[in-house]
């Protein structure tokens, strides 16, 4: 029997700051791609797949948010979006397990940077990340507070924290 890979979902075009009404229009072209994934899978499993079924299918392994700078809404509701079961089955979020979030940040104010990482972040506490990529952040020794969620993943095998402004200090 035939199987789909899981999609990744990305931000797209060029390097830019994100507001609530750019994401939304992130949100509704992954919510386009999910439902025909859905309906993809949901025809290659047949006529006898249940809702249930359909539910228990990981229809996103990975997520690129990479490059975009996101305001505390835009956080917010890319955070709301993975969070919420989608079509009455699991979260996004809980199916990832590759998280490029690097540069998310960029020209942001040190609270704003600091919420925005910790709302991104806080949308994966029911994901089993193995791979996560957090540079070019520059987060310093308060981000790693606001990145705990992901840091704190016992399923994590890579994480990237290049050009973060980090101390050794900071890393004990």
């Amino acid at each position: 029997m035939a199987q789909l890979a899981p999609l990744k979902l990305e931000v797209t075009g060029e390097r830019e700051f994100v507001e609530a009404s750019k994401a939304r229009e992130f949100v509704a072209l992954w919510t386009e791609q999910l439902t025909a994934h859905r309906q993809e899978v949901q025809a290659i499993l047949g006529d006898t797949t249940t809702e249930g079924d359909l539910g228990n299918v990981v229809l996103c392994d990975r997520i690129r948010l990479s490059d975009k700078s996101f305001s505390d809404e835009a956080a917010d509701i890319i955070a709301a979006f993975l969070k919420e079961p989608f079509m009455g089955g699991r979260s996004i979020a809980s199916g990832i397990l590759y998280a490029e979030l690097d540069d998310i940040i960029a020209g942001r104010m040190t609270e704003m940077g600091l919420h925005v990482l910790q709302t991104i972040c806080d949308a994966f506490a029911d994901a089993k990340l193995v791979d996560v990529n957090l540079s070019d952040n520059a987060i310093g020794q308060q981000g790693i507070g606001a990145c705990k969620t992901v840091l704190s993943k016992p399923s994590l095998e890579r994480l990237a924290l290049c050009n973060n402004g980090l101390s050794e200090a900071t890393m004990e």
